[in-house]
């Protein structure tokens, strides 16, 4: 069996309360509290636990974004934050601990330009800061004492991706 269980909350402004200049800009942000157990009592799993968090569950995600929208000069712009905590990427088997795949910072960023009639340019920026993409184990490395330390099982360096696209809408 599991549990799953959690809360959301989610706030969108527009700056112009701020001063009218800051009218076409928008922030919104969202956060996640998740809480997931899985109960193996009593089954044949081949895990070192009898409970866990669910795998692939965040115990939190946030969000957030910078918008700008201009619609008479056809210019838009969005940068955006997203973090999620740690989650179980592999369950463990008897003898190995989870694999935790590590939470980390993305920023991306869009511009969007619309220029005489029907054209669109689009910049995309993904993954600005380029953080390496961490699995992490806990290992001991001392048997008498049971000692663990975390180490790293495998890092994928995916790199920024960089988008520009020219559109024509008829």
């Amino acid at each position: 069996g599991a549990i799953n269980f959690g809360v959301e909350l989610e706030a969108r402004k527009n700056l112009g309360f701020i001063s009218r200049k800051l009218s076409n800009f928008l922030i919104n942000g969202n956060i996640a509290f998740i809480n997931s157990e899985v109960d193996l009592e009593g089954t044949s799993s081949g895990g070192n636990e009898k409970k866990r968090r669910l795998q692939g569950q965040a115990p939190f995600t946030i969000n957030l974004g910078l918008f700008y929208d201009n619609a008479d000069l056809g210019t838009s712009l969005n940068l955006l934050y997203n973090r999620n905590g740690d989650r179980i990427s592999e369950v463990g088997r008897r003898g190995f601990n989870d694999v935790f795949e590590k939470g980390r910072d993305l920023v991306d960023f869009t511009a969007t330009q619309k220029l005489f009639k029907g054209f669109e340019f689009k910049l995309g920026i993904k993954d600005i800061l380029n953080q390496d993409d961490r699995f992490t184990q806990m290992v001991t490395i001392n048997q008498t004492s049971s000692e663990e330390v975390e180490k790293d099982v495998r890092v994928i360096k995916s790199g920024t991706t960089y988008s520009f696209t020219i559109g024509y809408k008829f």
